[in-house]
């Protein structure tokens, strides 16, 4: 827990990965729980509330830098008692708007300190230890959330919503030149493609939400010709969904009159936030 210039102290933490002790659902060899941002939530970093969880698999990390992403960084300013978690991983964190340079020079020189790099070591150990406990079956595409309506089709069309949301607040840091918050948008919006895609290979009865959630989301990362392709998928299973399809078109057409058209990029993911265990 190291105290930074300003007064400001920082932890790693690696309770994202769930208690090695404890019997949870069983997984696939090599793989293991961790909490997650529910993708079809539109919670960003630096959002007020406790940001929406879901439960996910992911491979063993093999290094430091795999296992890097799912350490979370905890922050407690100047004054405060408690550090909490404000959407930041290890190996994806960017300088807080709050810390000075020399806190963020500090906070570097612990980052690569001997003592995180055991941290991150028994980081590893602790995701290898939880996979040998559960590994008995595959549930890829499982996701259970801590929501009271975790249904996919519910999931789904909150994710529609959701996106609509952080469209409208794309464009206005692209106005503002808030590069950072068009980069943090842009990560929640390839989450939310990943999880449409995951469910249109797995839920078959809600291929016809997954392709509209796919549809949108393919906009938003100005990948035109995928775009198109879900929407069609979708009028085809939805045919009566034609206000979706008109203004959906006419992003389209906005997108490449601004020359966003491009591949899809598919970043790190943001993950959610849990009780603080085992921290340094």
């Amino acid at each position: 827990m190291p105290l930074l210039p300003s007064g400001a102290r920082i932890w790693l933490s690696m309770s994202s990965i769930l208690d090695p002790t404890t019997r949870f659902l069983p997984c696939k060899s090599d793989r293991f729980w961790f909490r997650d941002l529910d993708p079809t939530s539109g919670w960003l970093p630096g959002d007020a509330g406790r940001p929406p969880e879901c439960l996910r698999t992911a491979s063993v990390p093999t290094n430091r830098i795999e296992a890097a992403s799912h350490v979370r960084v905890l922050i407690a300013g100047a004054g405060e008692e408690e550090g909490r978690w404000r959407g930041d991983w290890l190996l994806t964190l960017d300088r807080p708007d709050d810390f000075t340079v020399a806190d963020w020079e500090a906070s570097l020189e612990f980052f690569g300190s001997n003592r995180a790099m055991e941290f991150i070591d028994r980081a590893i150990d602790r995701c290898r230890r939880q996979s040998d406990v559960n590994e008995t079956l595959d549930l890829v595409g499982f996701e259970p959330t801590f929501e009271p309506n975790p249904q996919t089709a519910t999931r789904l069309a909150r994710a529609a919503g959701a996106i609509r949301e952080l469209s409208s607040r794309r464009a206005e840091s692209e106005v503002g030149h808030d590069e950072k918050m068009v980069r943090l948008i842009d990560e929640r919006v390839e989450a939310m493609y990943e999880f449409a895609d995951r469910m249109l290979d797995r839920y078959s009865p809600h291929r016809a939400l997954a392709h509209r959630l796919l549809a949108s989301t393919a906009t938003e990362l100005g990948d035109v010709d995928d775009a198109v392709h879900h929407l069609r998928a979708c009028l085809a299973l939805l045919p009566q969904d034609r206000k979706f399809a008109v203004d959906l078109l006419a992003r389209l057409q906005r997108a490449q009159h601004a020359q966003h058209a491009g591949p899809i990029r598919l970043g790190p993911r943001l993950r959610s936030s849990c009780e603080q265990t085992d921290e340094i």
